[in-house]
């Protein structure tokens, strides 16, 4: 089943946390949310609310909803229904999910332009290919004159599939991780020790687990199923893969800081403030206050990335210009110059 969209997810959860805060029953909700949005989204809500009627608890209708919602979002309705505030809850996934489209909006409109130049570069191509072909061009030796080695409609239509075949291998992770039809959790843990790209996701990773430390700690759960709840919470195999480790610290009763630190994946600014806050008694409001700060770190770091990612485009149609440029000449007037070496 694919998943539902950012965009869609987040006008759904601010609703529903809106709903929730003025007490509107949660059956009503539902009821109203098979009647928005997409045919699958309405039947998706349907199967909700069909569930919650039954009496299955909120989050088992997550759960069951055939990946329709991302993983986190389950994860935080579970820690919403444990801790009794489901509102808070939806309210604060519309809210990250507003971050989300923003700085995609903010990547995209950094490099919209040199990605429009990449385009254009790589039309223009295309087209001298087929006019190569179409002109009957030919070099000093007679030779045709070819671009890749290609020329004519059978070259265009090389260097078309060529083209279109790149591009889905670029797209698909994208595409994969959107839609949930595969696990790209190894894929995170390899970009999490790139510079850069790494401190970002590593950024918005530790800012979900922040927040859903907060939540977590503040409520009945128990230690080792708050910190589990908060650690999954992240998506991301760096973070996960300690998870066993991290549950065999607590349940031989250690704190939460000793549980964290040990794994030697998380930063001392994590683990001063988790530190901080065991000691004070205050874990929930000092991740809370953790969370905000890792968002707008996590935000700056983005559009860090978007103008790197800009430069990059640029140089990439410049390279392209210039290459085809020196091309064109030596294919030209390079024959020329190997007679008069023999001369």
């Amino acid at each position: 089943m694919a998943r539902i969209s950012t965009r869609a997810l987040s006008q759904f959860c601010h609703r529903v946390g809106n709903s929730l805060q003025a007490g509107i029953d949660v059956r009503k909700i539902w009821d109203m949310e098979s009647h928005r949005g997409t045919s699958q989204q309405q039947a998706v809500m349907r199967g909700i609310h069909d569930r919650i009627a039954r009496g299955e608890s909120l989050s088992t209708a997550f759960a069951e909803s055939g990946g329709f919602f991302p993983p986190l979002v389950c994860e935080m309705v579970e820690v919403g229904e444990r801790t009794g505030r489901l509102d808070e809850v939806f309210l604060k996934l519309g809210d990250h999910c507003d971050h989300q489209i923003e700085l995609q909006r903010v990547f995209l409109m950094s490099i919209s332009w040199p990605m429009i130049e990449l385009s254009l570069a790589i039309v223009a191509i295309g087209v001298f290919i087929w006019l190569y072909g179409f002109l009957d061009l030919k070099t000093m030796d007679g030779s045709p004159m070819t671009i890749l080695g290609l020329y004519g409609t059978s070259g265009l239509l090389i260097y078309v599939l060529s083209v279109a075949a790149i591009l889905g291998v670029v797209s698909f992770p994208f595409v994969a991780a959107r839609r949930g039809w595969v696990d790209l959790g190894p894929l995170y843990r390899l970009l999490a020790y790139i510079p850069g790209i790494g401190g970002a996701i590593r950024s918005l990773a530790l800012s979900r687990l922040s927040w859903a430390l907060s939540m977590s700690t503040d409520s009945s759960l128990d230690a080792q199923r708050a910190v589990e709840l908060a650690v999954r919470s992240t998506q991301n195999s760096y973070y996960t893969v300690h998870l066993d480790r991290m549950r065999r610290e607590i349940r031989q009763g250690r704190s939460l800081h000793t549980a964290f630190e040990v794994t030697g994946a998380y930063p001392a600014e994590f683990l001063d403030a988790l530190d901080t806050g065991e000691t004070a008694g205050r874990i929930s409001e000092t991740m809370a206050i953790l969370a905000r700060q890792m968002q707008d770190r996590a935000r700056s770091q983005c559009r860090v990335l978007a103008i790197a990612a800009s430069i990059l485009v640029l140089f990439a149609v410049f390279g392209l210009i210039i290459s085809f440029i020196f091309k064109m000449f030596f294919q030209v007037y390079g024959p020329l110059f190997d007679m008069l070496k023999t001369m």
